[in-house]
């Protein structure tokens, strides 16, 4: 990802995980669930029965850990 798109992306993930929300749905791309996987590496990914749509995303529960390593 272009520092953009991580700066977008880090925007993303505030938003999703703001008011102490530790789960939520995403739609993710391979390339976002790794980023996360090192922002967070205990978090746990459990894929939703859906289609991958044409910009290669699936949905996904995120769970994030307590403990990040921002």
């Amino acid at each position: 990802m272009t520092s953009d798109q991580v700066e977008k992306f880090n925007k993303f993930l505030s938003e999703s995980f703001e008011e102490g929300l530790s789960s939520r749905e995403l739609r993710l791309s391979e390339e976002e669930i790794e980023y996360i996987k090192k922002i967070y590496p205990r978090v746990s990914f459990k894929k939703i029965a859906s289609k991958e749509y044409s910009d290669r995303r699936a949905w996904f529960e995120v769970k994030l850990s307590c403990d990040s390593e921002k």
